[in-house]
């Protein structure tokens, strides 16, 4: 199989949409706790993606497994009583990308390939609400992800929910991730499957 074929399915797992489990405890929640301005510490990311396609005539699958932590990590997060702001948030993921490929036809093939890209930095403002007493969804998604495809674009945001604790002075944001999407074009169906996690710590200032 291709690097180029590998990259094209990387791509396709990597601008899914992410969904995460909120409590559904009616308690109301601590506003108070989250409010104020935290500096981001870094981002944990594990997550293993198959891409299936199928046609008249063949199957295939690619499993990609991505593991990373982020390194220069810069930017602050502000939250207020409904929404949070970024500012001048960055960071780089430095990794190596875990490829397989299983073929109908018996072919097997496995590849490493090294990844590097950088978020630039960037603000944004957007709203959320907390769930419960120990989760936060974001209608607009929180965090920009950076596209696992070699081009260093940034995948586009979605809504997504992420369970809170705290350690410390640090906020942890924990997202499990779950998702699936199914495309027909050329006679091929291709269903694209996301499982893992997402870690996020911010330090409050």
């Amino acid at each position: 199989m291709k690097i180029t074929r590998l990259l094209f399915l990387l791509t396709a797992a990597t601008t899914i949409t992410f969904f995460a489990s909120c409590s559904k405890d009616d308690d109301q929640p601590d506003v108070n706790a989250i409010q104020g301005t935290w500096d981001f510490v870094n981002m944990i990311s594990a997550t293993v993606s198959t891409t299936i396609n199928v046609s008249d005539d063949y199957k295939d699958t690619a499993v990609i497994v991505a593991n990373y932590v982020s390194k220069n990590n810069g930017g602050t997060v502000m939250f207020d009583a409904t929404t949070v702001k970024s500012s001048d948030f960055t960071y780089m993921v430095d990794t190596v990308l875990k490829a397989e490929y299983f073929a109908s036809d018996g072919m097997y093939d496995a590849y490493e390939i090294p990844f590097s890209a950088t978020i630039p930095k960037s603000s944004s403002t957007a709203p959320y609400k907390l769930v419960g007493t120990d989760s936060i969804y974001f209608e607009q998604g929180f965090i920009n992800m950076v596209s696992t495809d070699g081009s260093g674009t940034i995948a586009p945001t979605t809504a997504s929910g992420s369970r809170l604790t705290w350690s410390g002075d640090t906020l942890v944001l924990l997202t499990h991730i779950n998702a699936s999407k199914t495309e027909t074009g050329q006679g091929v169906t291709t269903t694209t499957i996301v499982t893992g996690t997402q870690v996020v710590k911010l330090l409050k200032q």
